[in-house]
């Protein structure tokens, strides 16, 4: 009699725990723990990035293919770039893990033994990339968002972290009017890196991006 209630003690246990298994992988279980990769990288006029040049403070470079940010010589100036991403893909809900903001370092004015580094801040105020000037440019926060060091010729995909602002941007702590990135250096001439924007044709694959990932 005990062995026959020890049986069947156990086959519930055994029911109740691959009951529960088969309900926990089922696929909208699945689903609300996976992780999502969100790429936002715009072509031409959909995407928001642009430089500014400061001896040439009126003009507006929207369709240029790069934009150069540092200081170059005394004839091009300062340099910045201006970027805004439609962070909206984000499901309601989800969970942030990660945004990483890339950009492509295609030419350098840098020497091989050179370190310069860039900062992103986080603008605020509305601006547009048809009409952004240096001297019209919006107001930015003066803290840092996220910087990176670049040594010399070290051509290739940049990456700052901007997973709390993107964040702060989503739980509408700060309205998204998107970042600058600008040098530290903007006074030593040959510290100027150029990045390729929306408008880059000959590989639209090194075109500015935002990569984020959420779960849910």
């Amino acid at each position: 009699m005990k062995k026959r209630i020890f049986i069947i003690t156990l086959t519930l246990i055994l029911l109740t725990t691959w009951c529960y298994a088969g309900w926990y992988y089922l696929p909208h279980r699945r689903k609300a723990h996976r992780e999502v990769e969100l790429t936002i990288q715009p072509a031409t006029s959909a995407g928001k990035n642009v430089r500014v040049l400061s001896n040439n403070g009126n003009t507006n470079y929207e369709t240029q293919q790069a934009i150069e940010i540092g200081y170059r010589s005394a004839t091009a100036g300062i340099g910045r770039g201006l970027f805004q991403y439609d962070i909206s893909g984000i499901p309601a809900g989800a969970e942030l893990i990660s945004a990483i903001f890339y950009i492509y370092m295609g030419t350098t004015n840098e020497n091989e033994t050179d370190t310069d580094t860039f900062l992103i801040h986080r603008i605020t105020e509305s601006w547009a990339a048809s009409t952004v000037t240096y001297n019209n440019k919006p107001a930015y926060n003066g803290g840092t968002e996220a910087s990176l060091s670049i040594t010399g010729m070290d051509i290739g995909w940049k990456e700052f972290n901007i997973t709390t602002l993107v964040g702060q941007w989503r739980d509408l702590s700060y309205p998204n009017y998107g970042i600058i990135c600008k040098a530290t250096t903007e006074a030593a001439a040959g510290c100027q890196n150029a990045f390729y924007s929306s408008y880059y044709m000959s590989d639209t694959t090194k075109r500015a991006k935002l990569v984020i990932v959420y779960r849910g």
